[in-house]
């Protein structure tokens, strides 16, 4: 039977996820658990896309500068949040935004700044914390442990 393009449909998104640094993976044949991670199931039911996943999965997490005094630099959170970094009229989501991680030319968001996530050398990119724990950084250096990229969040 040929679907229509119109035609969508939701499926439950299961992956394991470590309560420790937020890496997850696929459950599948061959990926071997590693045992240095301690894995829990997580599934969001109705997710069209692992990137809807990610959303529900780091929903309310803050995300702060590394540095000396780290610096609030949002939230992630529905758009219409004042604190979002998908709130483009926001100071967090505008891309022009002194603290947004979406400025390109700032010192959150340009590709050569040490404290960006988009500096794929960087040393210092953001932290993602939620319920007070530090879960991972923010970053497309996916040599730091619990990395997450945020191409994967817009």
């Amino acid at each position: 039977m040929l679907h229509s393009s119109r035609c969508v449909h939701t499926f439950p998104i299961v992956i394991l996820v470590c309560v420790g640094c937020a890496r997850g993976f696929y459950p599948s044949p061959g990926n071997e658990d590693d045992r240095t991670h301690q894995w829990r199931l997580a599934e969001i039911r109705k997710a069209q896309t692992l990137k809807d996943w990610y959303i529900a999965f780091f929903e309310g997490a803050e995300i702060y500068s590394d540095e000396p005094v780290p610096r609030f630099l949002g939230r992630i959170s529905d758009r219409l949040s004042p604190d979002s970094i998908f709130n483009e009229i926001g100071p967090y989501g505008d891309r022009f935004g002194a603290v947004s991680i979406w400025n390109e030319f700032g010192n959150y968001g340009g590709q050569f700044s040490p404290y960006s996530p988009f500096n794929q050398f960087g040393t210092s990119p953001p932290f993602i914390i939620k319920d007070n724990r530090r879960i991972g950084r923010l970053t497309i250096n996916e040599f730091f442990q619990g990395a997450i990229s945020p191409y994967w969040l817009k």
